[in-house]
């Protein structure tokens, strides 16, 4: 499932995770590198999100503790209402049907006005 969406799931040990934050200057993540961590990564910000969240519902375990939007931490909340946010391709499908649907409605009314006219 998240290969079908391009995300990769990797497991890091905490003590590598820890440089890394280091070296990138991501501050608020060290509290939650305890225990079992795996990482998402993906091109799509939104994606592991919604996996996360869709996985979360069929199963009670599953603990979220944070996550990196856009070079900050966010926590268990901030990643859930991430999660509800429409994806990259739901937002192009929106765009698209808001362009189409004028022209449709134009396009109705052209056809109206020419069945009331006589040929």
């Amino acid at each position: 499932m998240a290969r079908e969406r391009n995300i990769f799931i990797k497991v890091y040990k905490d003590s590598l995770v820890t440089r890394a934050i280091d070296s990138l200057k991501i501050e608020g993540l060290a509290p939650y590198l305890t225990k079992q961590n795996i990482y998402m990564f993906s091109d799509d910000a939104i994606a592991p999100a919604k996996l996360v969240a869709e996985f979360a519902k069929k199963h009670d375990q599953l603990v979220l503790k944070a996550g990196i939007y856009e070079g900050k931490v966010m926590d268990t909340a901030a990643i859930t209402e991430i999660a509800t946010l429409p994806s990259k391709d739901e937002l192009y499908s929106m765009f698209a049907s808001s362009l189409i649907y004028p022209l449709r409605q134009f396009m109705n009314v052209v056809k109206e006005i020419a069945k009331t006219r006589p040929e």
